[in-house]
Order: C-alpha cells, then structure tokens, then sequence
C-alpha cells in the first residue's frame, strides 16, 4: 500500500471540532472529484466517511478504502457500509449506484459544519430506523450562521428516494460551484488549490541544536496536523 503522511479527517474534526465554510468547500471539491473519477470507472465506494478521508502533508487529498467498492446495480446485503454514513438502499439491500456515495457525502458533510453526527445513536437498530424514516435535522441548529446553500445541498444529498438526491458527483460539482460563486468563495475548482511558502530563519550556537531538534520535531507534526507542509533547509558559516 502506499505510505501516507499527514492526518484523517475524523481526527482533524477530533481535534478541532466543525470546519470554516470555505474549508468545507475545498474538500468537498476534491472529494467529489475523486469520487466522479471513480463512479466514471464502475467503481461505487459504499463507505464515504471521515475516516476514509485522509489529508497527506504535502499532496492532494486521499479517498481510501475501497474494501466494500463494487459496480453499480450490486445489491448490498453483504456490503453494509459504516452506519452512521450508510445509505437507505444499502440498509434494505437495494442495488446501488453513485447515489448512495452521494447520500454518505451528505451525512459527513453535516458532520463537517457542525462537527457531529445527524443521528448519532448507538444502537445500531435505532440508527438503521433513523437513515430509513428520520428527517435530516437543519445543521443551522448548531452553527446558525451556516449559508443556506449549504445547508440545501446536506438536504438534497440525504433524502430517502435515490430518486430525490443529485443524480451524479458532475451534478453535486455543478451545484457546489455555483453556492461558492454566490458566496464569493474562489475555491479550487478540481485539481489542487494554489499553494504559498513563508520563510523562517533560526540562528542558533551549535550547543543549541539538540533543543532546536526538540523544538523543530514537534513543530513539524503540530503544522503537518494542519496539513502543511515543513521543509527543513540547514545553512552553514553564517556570520
């Protein structure tokens, strides 16, 4: 497998509990991008979460786990998913398609602006009912400043009816351009966000460099936490 360095999304919203409007926009950019490519290749994941999600150190996000992908028209007795982010059809053992993608994308992205789950129940009974008939609580219920366009496209993704949600990731792309146009956000539109590099400059004694080692090994995972990238020149004979 590849060797990733960086962090989860679930251990970002761990940390650091629901994400800025324009962060969310910028993931969802690119997973949706990543999650077209795949449905485009026959491939339906069947379990977008958090967890799934990681965000290298210096690279574009990562969609992992494609242990339960299967083509569309799979029925999905044996291919459950994550509960909490399990679609209807997948419950019922329906055949699925990018939809049920689409439903999860829903259910993480409320997770996203409020930084919990829209039915966190534990028992996993309940949970199954609540994917099945519960309606989809509004995220402004916690974050009440969150844009309607938002907020609409959480509720178009989860509806119940397959029929009833974006049709296919080009149409969430579309309608995700559009809120952040409206918004005035100039999120990357697929492909990578454009990056910046500041410059530090640390002049120490060379009885000093075992601290600065210290210092420089715990700044370096507090940044790539974050998901920036450290890069660490020495330069020698400085007066």
């Amino acid at each position: 497998m590849e060797y990733l360095e960086g962090t989860a999304l679930d251990a970002l919203l761990e940390k650091v509990g629901p994400l800025p409007v324009k962060q969310v926009f910028e993931l969802l950019y690119a997973i949706v991008n990543g999650l077209e490519y795949a449905h485009n290749k026959g491939l339906v994941h069947l379990d977008i979460k958090p967890a799934n999600i990681f965000l290298p150190s210096n690279d574009r996000l990562k969609i992992l786990d494609f242990g339960l992908a299967c083509p569309p028209g799979t029925d999905t007795l044996c291919c459950l998913g994550t509960p909490h982010y399990v679609s209807p059809e997948q419950i019922e053992g329906e055949m699925v398609n990018g939809r049920a993608d689409i439903y999860s994308l829903g259910i993480m992205t409320f997770e996203l602006l409020t930084g919990v789950r829209p039915y966190p129940e534990d028992d996993p009974s309940i949970l199954m009912e609540s994917h099945l008939t519960r309606e989809m609580p509004d995220p402004r219920n916690w974050v009440p400043e969150l844009p309607e366009g938002l907020c609409r496209f959480v509720r178009k993704a989860t509806r119940k009816n397959p029929n009833d949600r974006f049709q296919s990731m080009e149409e969430v792309l579309a309608y995700l351009q559009q809120v952040s146009q409206d918004l005035g956000l100039a999120g990357p539109v697929g492909g990578r966000a454009e990056r910046k590099m500041t410059s530090l400059f640390l002049f120490y004694r060379e009885d000093h460099r075992l601290a600065l080692n210290a210092l420089l090994e715990e700044f370096s995972l507090k940044v790539k936490e974050a998901g920036i990238a450290l890069k660490a020149v020495e330069i020698k004979d400085i007066e």
